[in-house]
């Protein structure tokens, strides 16, 4: 059986999901192998230039990007790179990292703290077009 491997990344301030990518001075990165984490440390996101933070992501191997909220350019250059961006999520970010993964494994995921509302409506997933939403029948 193959494994299979995930990064996430998770901006953060003081521990929990921060409110915008762009502002984050640090990301809490998790290795997951088949939904579960094996692996995880908090990274430095200091450069302000979206194009490093991109990149940064990217020299982490990164395959998902889980915030609350990203700038359309930020988002624009992170999906080119071929890195998902998942939207919304707040609350405290290893809480959120484990509900994440746990969707990814095909369990029900846990509800993050302070987001409940929010994730009754799914992971909001942006698909390869801008200001398109995965799950969104005819929007």
């Amino acid at each position: 059986m193959r494994t299979q491997t995930t990064t996430i990344a998770i901006p953060i301030a003081e521990g929990h999901v921060a409110p915008v990518f762009e502002t984050a001075s640090s990301l809490l990165v998790v290795r997951a192998q088949d939904g579960r984490p094996v692996e995880q440390g908090e990274v430095s996101l200091t450069c302000p230039l979206i194009a490093i933070r991109a990149l940064r992501l990217a020299a982490f191997h990164v395959d998902v990007v889980v915030c609350n909220a990203i700038g359309a350019q930020q988002a624009i250059l992170v999906r080119t790179l071929g890195i998902r961006v998942v939207r919304w999520a707040t609350g405290d970010a290893t809480e959120v990292a484990r509900a994440y993964l746990a969707g990814q494994s095909g369990e029900e995921p846990a509800p993050v703290p302070a987001a409940t509302e929010l994730l009754s409506w799914g992971w909001h997933e942006e698909s390869a077009e801008p200001g398109a939403l995965s799950g969104d029948a005819g929007a």
